[in-house]
């Protein structure tokens, strides 16, 4: 399901981008006043700090996590690195695209649903495999809120 042009965004006559209009920002739009705006930028500024808690508080787990995995200096920098950004990286482009072409609420809920389920994943791995699996799955979810 796509969202018609008219829900917020509109073509600009003179270089075809796409532009906010005032039903965009909730202006005229009954039960979507200052109060429903400010909620939601307290929901995203609360997402974003949690995510960038979750990527500072991993790294001062890198010690821990080497004894009791008994991974390596470059098992560890795959873990913390190329295993979260690469997938949030590759996922982000293509969740921003969806995000202009679908529900961006839906997104976020699915994006934020996914990131604490692995999340929570995370804390049980039993093996470095699983903890790598979980990190992707944290960079994807994180990446819907674009993290």
């Amino acid at each position: 399901m796509t969202r018609p042009l008219d829900q917020g965004l509109e073509p600009s006559p003179s270089s075809g981008a796409a532009i906010l209009s005032a039903t965009a920002i909730g202006e005229g739009v009954p039960g979507r006043g200052i109060a429903y705006r400010l909620s939601g930028l307290a929901i995203l500024l609360i997402a974003n700090v949690l995510n960038y808690a979750d990527r500072a508080l991993l790294s001062g787990l890198a010690r821990p996590l080497q004894r009791d995995f008994s991974i390596s200096n470059a098992e560890l920098g795959f873990l913390f690195g190329t295993s979260f950004v690469l997938f949030n990286s590759l996922f982000g482009l293509a969740l921003g695209r969806l995000a202009d072409r679908w529900w961006r609420n839906r997104l976020l809920l699915i994006g934020v649903g996914t990131w604490s389920a692995m999340t929570v994943l995370s804390a049980f791995a039993t093996s470095y495999n699983e903890l790598v699996m979980a990190r992707i799955g944290v960079g994807i979810g994180e990446a819907a809120i674009g993290g």
